[in-house]
């Protein structure tokens, strides 16, 4: 009988020991992919930082690119004033010169 018992508690020892090592399989498979995640989230962290910084980067382009345009803008339409008010008054000088040359008196 004590025979029947030892044969029985060896049994259990040995799916006990084999159960332990199935758990600490489990477990070294655990932490390597757990250490896989913490690189990955790591990586995702530094990509996001580095999208961050592009997209600031390009806000601020954009922004400077509108202000370009809103002055470019500006100065066509003051270019537009200055040439209106050049062409107005070379039209009067051009109607001051013709009134000079019709009444201008030739002394020969």
């Amino acid at each position: 009988m004590d025979e029947t018992i030892r044969i029985t508690a060896l049994r259990e020892r040995g799916e006990l020991l084999e159960r332990v090592s199935s758990l600490q399989r489990t477990l070294s498979e655990v932490e390597m992919e757990r250490d896989q995640l913490s690189r990955a989230s790591g990586k995702l962290d530094k990509d996001r930082h580095t999208l961050k910084s592009n997209l600031d980067k390009t806000e601020r382009e954009r922004q400077r690119q509108e202000e370009l345009a809103a002055k470019s803008q500006m100065d066509r339409t003051e270019l537009e004033h200055m040439v209106r008010r050049l062409e107005e008054e070379n039209a009067g000088l051009q109607r001051q010169m013709h009134y000079l040359q019709v009444n201008s008196i030739d002394p020969f």
